[in-house]
């Protein structure tokens, strides 16, 4: 397949469209990460600023069923 790539093969007009779309993709994906390492970021630190005992420190689906449940 590699060959049919190459000079005037059959999908020679292909390779640059394929070429891009790797590029594209490793974009994405180190964009992606600087993402999560924002994320990341914003998490420690307002983790770290919460008081002790918080309830926003513990399971949130058991304390959201909890507060929903004394709203009722």
């Amino acid at each position: 397949v590699g060959s049919e790539f190459m000079g005037n093969g059959p999908y020679t007009e292909l390779k640059q469209f394929h070429l891009e779309q790797v590029k594209q993709g490793r974009q994405t994906i180190q964009q992606n990460l600087e993402n999560l390492q924002q994320l990341f970021t914003v998490l420690s630190t307002t983790m770290g600023r919460l008081p002790q005992g918080s309830e926003l420190g513990t399971d949130s689906s058991s304390s959201l069923s909890t507060k929903k449940g004394n709203r009722e």
